[in-house]
């Protein structure tokens, strides 16, 4: 009987061995290369290694957005960052999503800065229009904000 508990005791012990041996060596995480720095309101993390920087809390565009988007009155950007050649911003406005809407499609916000409407779509909580300029697309995005009121509207455009 003690034979048999001995052998069974030896299989267990194998098979776990066997099973924690051939588990591979978790890699240790690379430490991250971003820098976060603080500028008053401002936060802005950068990332050279991966080559991104992004700013939270800024009060004007990014660098690199194009100056002939229409920007909305008294919107605060709240975070952008660079993205394939491409520059991404959102920015947040007290006013409501239908007045901002309407700021950008019945006024000549965007025709007077030669953007061509190609596409408007309505989404669940916003309205998403798809631009063209030349050889440059450009998107922007209004999204219903509860906290704090108001509405996001983020930009997707070719960085100058």
């Amino acid at each position: 009987m003690k034979s048999i508990r001995f052998v069974y005791v030896m299989v267990v012990v194998v098979l776990a061995w066997n099973v924690g041996c051939s588990k591979k060596a978790e890699e240790t995480p690379k430490p991250s290369s971003a820098v976060v720095q603080r500028e008053g309101d401002r936060t802005i993390i950068t990332d050279k290694e991966a080559g991104v920087e992004v700013i939270m809390g800024a009060t004007e565009p990014p660098k690199g957005f194009p100056k002939d988007l229409p920007l909305i009155p008294d919107a605060t950007l709240n975070a952008s960052f660079p993205m394939s050649g491409n520059v991404f911003a959102t920015f947040h406005t007290p006013k409501p999503l239908e007045e901002v809407k309407a700021f950008l499609m019945e006024t000549s916000q965007l025709a007077d800065r030669g953007w061509q409407v190609v596409q408007t779509r309505q989404t669940q909580r916003g309205f998403e229009v798809s631009l063209l300029k030349d050889q440059r697309r450009a998107k922007i995005a209004l999204t219903s904000s509860d906290a704090p009121p108001g509405t996001l509207v983020s930009y997707v455009a070719k960085g100058e």
